[in-house]
């Protein structure tokens, strides 16, 4: 029996077809169409060796299964969206006895039509709390109909009810420290003055962890900066670019910096921030599965914060940024403007721009599989070898782990 991707069942002419060949025909065409998006995302080595591209365990495009505030405060959404799971093991052929009716492909969809929201509950007085979400594919048979069928034994045909669809679609599936394939589990709230880190929930085995959400006492509506995005963004090949416009301003400190002219793959974030005491030296944050972490709070002002030294204590003592090292970019002697900026694109500009190779560090020095972070230390330089603000263009490179 033909089960390979690409193979066609063939319905000959005055032939009476079987449900075993449609069945079997859309398998095929599902299990063609997962083997096409496996060879899409599916990697290099990064060794320039001869080892078959991999495939990663799991991941989601764009923003996809993407977890963020509720339009309700105090809730929690998950973005409808399209991500994977691959499992070896689970490739049943004649599901529930249905001849033909296989999933022989090991590529898993996780699919979310439409949103789904939770409502957390409600941390303690002086306690702080973790929880996650995790998700899971669930293949499931539903849509119960009523359909003539045989009785073999009599040769009568008689209603009877039976499935008559074989559905990813999650949406329904949520559940609150269940078993669901879409489950948010609650952690455990401590006294941080006692206790700290807050612990974190263990996913479920079989199961991927896509979020965390940290709550605090009298906490009344959540913000980006209190969700941890733990999803692995899907790009084709495993190669992520992004590219911006940097540039530092301000004639006092605090000091300024903007990006602009982004161009990056849905879910994936570029902001900056100024330095608080350095002319023309900035912060420049590539958030790619791990979008609005604790680690991102205050991003855009970092204010009163210490920015020196060979590593950052970002809120509430939590890990945070390496300074790595820095990033000199010569600028051309052209005049600055009234903010004291100098603009990389006068068109008096008297030398030639070179470009910018920052150095990214993972959060807190710390990776996990997919989660990025990056962190850049960015500083600006005239061709006189002084700091002064600066215009530049970056383009960013990336491969998941």
């Amino acid at each position: 029996m033909a089960d390979q991707p690409f193979d066609r069942v063939v319905v000959h002419p005055r032939e009476r077809p079987s449900s075993v060949d449609f069945n079997t025909a859309l398998a095929n065409m599902d299990r063609t169409l997962r083997d096409l998006w496996a060879q899409l995302i599916a990697q290099p080595p990064g060794d320039g060796s001869a080892t078959p591209r991999v495939l990663l365990p799991w991941g989601f495009w764009g923003e996809g299964l993407k977890v963020r505030p509720g339009t309700v405060a105090g809730t929690i959404a998950v973005q409808a969206g399209l991500g994977y799971l691959l499992d070896a093991v689970d490739v049943p052929r004649d599901i529930s006895s249905v001849r033909g009716l296989n999933d022989l492909s090991s590529l898993k969809p996780l699919f979310l039509p439409s949103d789904v929201t939770f409502t957390p509950a409600i941390v303690g007085a002086g306690l702080e709390r973790v929880d996650i979400i995790e998700v899971r594919p669930d293949r499931y048979l539903t849509d119960n109909q009523s359909r003539d069928r045989m009785d073999p034994a009599t040769g009568v045909f008689a209603p009877e009810l039976v499935a008559k669809l074989l559905s990813w679609d999650q949406s329904s599936r949520a559940t609150v420290d269940g078993t669901g394939s879409i489950n948010y589990r609650t952690g455990t709230a401590v006294d941080t003055a006692v206790t700290f880190p807050v612990p974190v929930p263990t996913a479920t085995a079989g199961s991927v962890k896509i979020a965390e959400i940290h709550h605090s006492a009298g906490l009344g509506a959540f913000t980006t900066g209190r969700i941890g995005d733990f999803r692995r963004i899907l790009s084709p090949y495993g190669q992520g670019h992004a590219s911006c416009r940097l540039r530092t301003s301000g004639g006092a400190a605090p000091f300024l910096a903007t990006v602009s002219d982004i161009i990056s793959p849905p879910g994936v974030t570029i902001t900056a921030a100024g330095h608080v005491t350095d002319v023309g030296r900035c912060f420049l944050y590539l958030i790619a599965g791990r979008s609005g972490h604790d680690e991102a709070e205050g991003i855009t002002g970092l204010t009163g914060i210490s920015l020196t030294g060979t590593a950052v204590t970002t809120v509430a003592g939590r890990a945070g940024f390496g300074t790595g090292a820095a990033t000199r970019v010569r600028l051309s002697a052209v005049a600055a403007d009234a903010n004291n900026v100098v603009d990389l694109f006068a068109a008096a500009r008297t030398s030639p721009v070179r470009d910018v190779y920052p150095r990214g560090l993972f959060v807190g020095g710390v990776t996990q599989p997919g989660q990025m972070a990056f962190f850049f230390d960015v500083r600006f330089f005239n061709d006189a070898g002084a700091a002064a603000h600066g215009d530049a263009y970056i383009h960013l490179r990336w491969r998941h782990v």
